[in-house]
């Protein structure tokens, strides 16, 4: 049987996607796909040009003249385009192999489910952006996250950007994967297992890289000659 794939209808019922998933076929999935990933190529093209995420770098880059610093410009929205392609088909094609490869459930099956969870990692970031472009400020922490919780009583770096990543959306996330995963295997537990599961190894890793000082590193990178 073929279903028309209705991504906001889905969003809200998981269950009723996993069951028409397994039982037929969803279409047209193509032009929300290509939806996802065009907002976001914009999304982080704009992220870039205000400076979310490279604003100390290009403060030292400024330094070392107006041809390097507008060459390190377009390769740093360069690289942001081509970060955003990546993060988008790691959630949605990434994201999709691991469960299989720790369900019973096939591949295919999560991508209409990934696409979902794209859309809404990426309606995180846009709210994100458009809160802090309105303030005319850049953060690293999200408003929608425990993380100024963390900062406010925890006096460790570390465990600040660990709560970060936790944010609402994370939750609706977990939630929705957890029920999609529950209606195919009815195993609650282990579905539930699997997701908080991916979701702590992948918070730990952008934890870590999150108090990595790229400043630092591209300072000795650069030999010390910017000053």
């Amino acid at each position: 049987m073929v279903y028309d794939y209705r991504h906001f209808h889905y969003m809200t019922r998981p269950e009723q996607l996993a069951a028409h998933t397994m039982q037929g076929e969803l279409r047209p999935t193509k032009r929300a796909l290509f939806l996802v990933f065009a907002i976001s190529f914009l999304l982080f093209g704009f992220r870039n040009v205000y400076g979310f995420g490279s604003h100390t770098v290009m403060h030292i880059l400024a330094q070392e003249g107006e041809a390097m610093y507008q060459v390190a410009r377009l390769t740093s929205l360069i690289g942001s385009l081509m970060y955003s392609g990546l993060y988008v088909a790691f959630i949605i094609f990434g994201i999709s192999f691991i469960f299989a490869a720790f369900t019973e459930i096939p591949y295919r099956a999560f991508l209409p489910l990934q696409l979902i969870v794209a859309s809404l990692y990426i309606a995180d970031k846009a709210l994100l952006t458009l809160f802090f472009a309105m303030r005319d400020e850049v953060a690293s922490l999200s408003i929608f996250s425990f993380g100024p919780l963390a900062h406010r009583w925890i006096d460790n770096e570390f465990l600040v950007y660990f709560f970060n990543q936790w944010s609402i959306f994370t939750i609706i996330i977990v939630m929705l994967q957890y029920r999609f995963i529950k209606t195919i295997e009815p195993n609650g537990k282990r579905a539930f297992v699997i997701v908080i599961g991916l979701h702590l190894f992948m918070t730990l890793i952008i934890a870590g890289l999150s108090i990595t000082p790229f400043d630092d590193l591209y300072r000795s990178l650069m030999g010390g000659g910017v000053r």
